[in-house]
């Protein structure tokens, strides 16, 4: 069963000794006659499956007649929810749909594809005229990511394609390899496939990756660790990345810009984390020894957009009495919260972000407040989810209406749902 969040935001506002559902004799124990619990399970549009057992902390087996979802809440949680959580998620994915529908609609028609049917999902493909005339089916996830990728957009097959990733010639990856200092040996097979080269800069024979080379890495790491001007280091010492402050502020400084990033705050250690701002306008902080081991800009590299409009989304786990925190992009939100969904969670709110990276940094600042300031470990184990098990807190310890509260103080001015 699923949280509504109106009814939910409106329980957390009251007093312990107010009367509304929230704070109602039930939640203190007090015993409910089958007649009442039926009742508010009809207020929910459920029917109970079996007889009421008198326990307003036991789970009752209920089925929803508006999916025919069968669960088993407790009669107290339904109290402080919608009632039925496939149908409360369903409501969140047709309202997230609905605010992406005309972006996603307007970008299609830029590129020359005039839907012909309502958008129901960026993944899920729609029929669409083409400027030839042609009618095609066209996933709208695929014109935007040829966009952002740079590619072709090949979704007609007056562009000689059908919508498939363009491959990459071996002529163009190999100039671009010879661009970055290195002189292939053999074909190129995958961009996370070793390839054999020789670096032109020490004539040593190297075995790097492209994804490497381009996430702005050196493919030599002999050269990355002697590529430092030994009179910038302090004290004498040796050029080691793996001593912190054994390169001096200036030097570290000059190094990162090389690399197109701009300090924002000072340099502390090599190995320590530092943040500054890639020339995409993404605001990381990777650590010194990193970049010089060839990591780069985690957002012009990764699946999530630290550039475009995300949400922060806390979830619940009755069963784990557990509290999740994450993000996702604004489309493919639906279905990382799906995910846990599945899995037992309930979505008890969502916040908008005007940028990933501002939604990214709120996650880190909750996890950190739970951590250090809660000192509460992840609360769910590994091998009970299938991802974000380190984002999880005890519910009972940090609070449900405090992490609320943290949120909101965290995403002020925000839309939320």
């Amino acid at each position: 069963m699923a949280y509504d969040t109106a009814a939910r935001s409106k329980a957390l506002k009251c007093k312990k000794d107010c009367t509304c559902d929230r704070h109602a004799a039930p939640m203190r124990n007090r015993s409910l006659s089958a007649k009442e619990a039926n009742a508010r399970l009809k207020e929910k549009n459920l029917v109970a499956l079996e007889p009421w057992h008198g326990r307003t902390t036991q789970p009752w087996k209920v089925k929803c007649l508006t999916c025919d979802t069968k669960g088993s809440p407790t009669i107290g949680s339904l109290f402080a929810t919608g009632g039925c959580r496939t149908c409360g998620y369903q409501r969140l994915v047709a309202e997230r749909i609905k605010k992406v529908a005309v972006d996603a609609t307007a970008l299609m028609i830029d590129n020359g594809f005039t839907p012909l049917e309502e958008y129901t999902g960026s993944k899920v493909p729609m029929k669409c005229r083409h400027t030839c005339g042609a009618t095609v089916t066209v996933k709208p996830v695929m014109i935007k990511q040829a966009i952002k990728k740079g590619w072709t957009i090949t979704q007609c097959e007056c562009q000689k394609g059908t919508g498939a990733k363009p491959r990459i010639s071996q002529e163009a990856v190999f100039e671009e390899m010879r661009q970055a200092g290195h002189e292939p040996l053999e074909p190129f097979l995958s961009i996370k496939s070793p390839w054999r080269t020789i670096h032109v800069e020490c004539g040593g024979e190297r075995h790097s990756t492209l994804e490497l080379i381009r996430r702005g890495g050196s493919g030599c790491y002999p050269c990355s660790r002697k590529s430092i001007d030994p009179s910038s280091l302090t004290g004498g010492a040796s050029p080691r990345w793996s001593h912190p402050h054994t390169i001096s502020p200036e030097a570290a400084a000059d190094y990162v810009r090389s690399r197109g990033f701009e300090p924002i705050d000072e340099y502390s250690g090599s190995q320590k984390k530092w943040k500054m701002k890639h020339s995409c306008g993404a605001v990381v902080t990777p650590s010194l020894t990193n970049l010089k081991g060839g990591s780069g800009c985690k957002a012009c590299h990764s699946s999530f957009n630290y550039m475009e409009e995300a949400i922060v989304y806390l979830l619940k786990h009755t069963g784990h009495n557990a509290l999740k925190v994450g993000v996702a992009g604004a489309e493919s939100a639906d279905r990382r919260m799906g995910d846990n969904v599945r899995n037992g969670f309930a979505i008890v709110k969502t916040w908008d972000i005007t940028t990933g990276q501002e939604a990214e940094d709120i996650e880190q600042e909750v996890i950190r407040h739970w951590r250090q300031d809660l000192n509460a470990p992840p609360n769910v184990e590994k091998a009970h989810m299938r991802g974000g098990h380190t984002e999880t807190a005890s519910m009972r310890k940090v609070g449900l209406a405090n992490t609320i509260d943290y949120i909101d103080t965290l995403a002020p001015r925000r839309d939320t749902i």
